[in-house]
């Protein structure tokens, strides 16, 4: 499949419109993007005596929470902090 502005040809999971500059990048942002790591204060609860998950997890810093730097370590603290909406 071609542009019809600019006639270059697009392959799978380009950004289809260019506006006539040429910009075909793929897409960012959601699945198709990567992963922005984040800080999360309320993704499960802070470590402690109570909190203490026998599996890694990711590291936690007092003032800012979990860092989060993918979608598998937001579902492994929603999980053992049992927040997570699906078993």
């Amino acid at each position: 499949m071609t542009c019809d502005n600019c006639g270059i040809e697009l392959r799978v999971g380009d950004w289809p419109y260019c506006g006539g500059k040429n910009r075909h990048e793929p897409l960012g942002g959601g699945m198709l993007g990567g992963f922005k790591a984040y800080d999360d204060e309320d993704v499960a609860p802070p470590p402690s005596d109570v909190f203490k998950p026998i599996n890694s997890i990711p590291d936690y810093h007092p003032d800012k929470g979990y860092r989060i730097t993918s979608l598998r370590d937001r579902q492994k603290l929603m999980k053992l902090s049992h927040a997570d909406y699906k078993n």
